[in-house]
């Protein structure tokens, strides 16, 4: 047993010198075994060696959140190693409901877990201790609560990679630097080297560079542009708030094609070289049905069918500029339909900020825009459940120090039984392709019918 105080065996006492190296020999080569078997059993998953502890602290970040400088990283715990097909397939053993083929088609697409031979057999295209890719958002947060755990938040993630095998942070070194970005210049049409290959980083955690690009928690928070000559350059008819951050380390290419990366998936994407790990502590547990209350007080779970047709988005109450845009963009929308057409279509508006959008202030917006309480419903979750509504309707936010939120402007068009039609971000006049997809669904009835 790893660390124990077990003997060494003892080589047969024989007289004269040649008997003595004997021993030190088999001691030697007891040791090396004992010490490559502690090694495997680390890398196995054995509960004391599966997370990295991070201290925390203060960094620069290549996201600032408000333009501050310095983030503040709160101390957790990092997986040492991105979850394995091995450890998926014990997962999906488990939880049937997660299986390929299995899933429901909100939460992944039909890429998800393509590359194994079949829904419990990973095959040779998937071996054991290779990274486990192919995966969702949803599925790799929800193997991570299974776990009692979570998705790292990208400030997490960046503060831990920023380390290389003796310092904390060694993004100011060139070599560094290179020798990531030569490992991101490879073809990823190989296939991939198993977990742990690389040399453990200055907190003991291995592959965060080099291997596969990672889920994190808010990756719908970032807010990048595949060019980063747009960043920074607000669109206030599309976001509230800022628009897409600005890059402040613009040398670090390595990080800013994984940012840009994230912010180009949605939560249900699979990708081949996209896997992830967890981190400690857990948040707040997520839940498989949102449970939602409007302004009259009255619930209902997210994934209920409706009934009817229904445009969904989200806001908050506060919002100074995007969201009143947004509900006269609705009201646009409306007003290009029939009477008969406008009676069969209902608005859910969920807000981003729940811990201030009670009920009575819903009500009163409600009342101080002037909307029809019978159609419109504005909506609040627990606030754990904001990030998991925000990647359903793949609409990208960010909460920033103030109170206030960075959003998109998106409505997304749903069939009563909650499947998607059509989705815009055009908040001026109203889109063709969505009118199109709206007037498919709720069709004027023919004279004599």
């Amino acid at each position: 047993m790893c660390g124990s105080r077990r003997r060494a065996p003892r080589a047969p006492r024989t007289d004269g010198g040649r008997a003595r190296v004997a021993r030190l020999r088999l001691r030697a080569a007891w040791i090396a075994a004992l010490g490559w078997g502690c090694l495997a059993g680390a890398h196995a998953g054995e509960p004391q060696a599966a997370y990295a502890p991070i201290p925390g602290g203060s960094f620069e970040s290549i996201l600032p959140t408000a333009r501050q400088a310095q983030v503040s990283i709160a101390p957790y715990a990092l997986q040492r190693l991105p979850v394995t097909n091995a450890d998926f397939l014990e997962f999906v053993r488990r939880h049937p409901e997660w299986r390929r083929g299995g899933a429901s088609a909100d939460l992944v697409d039909e890429g998800y877990l393509q590359h194994w031979s079949g829904p419990l057999e990973p095959g040779a295209g998937a071996l054991a201790r290779q990274p486990v890719t192919n995966v969702s958002w949803f599925a790799a947060r929800a193997y991570c609560e299974d776990g009692g755990a979570r998705l790292p938040t990208w400030n997490e993630w960046e503060f831990a990679a920023a380390a290389d095998t003796h310092v904390a942070d060694a993004r100011h070194d060139a070599a560094w630097r290179q020798r990531i970005l030569s490992w991101y210049a490879k073809p990823s049409t190989g296939a991939l080297p198993p977990v742990g290959a690389g040399v453990p980083n200055f907190y003991g955690a291995s592959d965060l560079h080099g291997l596969v690009w990672e889920w994190v928690e808010d990756f719908n928070a970032l807010f990048i542009s595949p060019d980063n000559r747009n960043q920074g350059d607000p669109d206030v008819l599309k976001y509230c708030g800022s628009g897409s951050l600005s890059v402040e380390d613009r040398e670090n290419y390595p990080v800013m094609m994984r940012l840009a990366m994230l912010s180009s998936l949605r939560g249900r994407s699979s990708t081949a070289n996209t896997g992830f790990r967890c981190a400690e502590p857990a948040a707040a547990r997520y839940h498989a049905s949102v449970r939602l209350r409007d302004q009259d007080g009255r619930g209902f779970d997210f994934d209920a069918p409706a009934g009817r047709v229904r445009i969904v988005t989200m806001f908050y109450a506060s919002c100074p500029m995007a969201c009143p845009l947004a509900i006269e963009a609705l009201r646009q929308i409306e007003r290009q339909l029939s009477a008969t057409q406008r009676s069969r279509l209902d608005v859910l508006m969920i807000t981003f900020d729940p811990e201030r959008d009670t009920p009575a202030a819903l009500r009163r917006m409600a009342a101080g825009r002037h909307l029809d309480g019978r159609r419109w419903r504005l909506a609040r979750s627990a606030p754990e459940d904001v990030r998991w509504l925000a990647a359903r309707l793949d609409i990208p936010y960010r909460r920033l120090p103030d109170g206030s939120f960075n959003h998109a402007s998106v409505f997304v068009l749903v069939d009563g039984g909650g499947r998607e039609l059509a989705r815009t971000s055009a908040t001026g006049a109203p889109d063709a392709e969505f009118m199109a997809a709206l007037g498919r669904a709720l069709p004027e009835a023919r004279p004599g019918t």
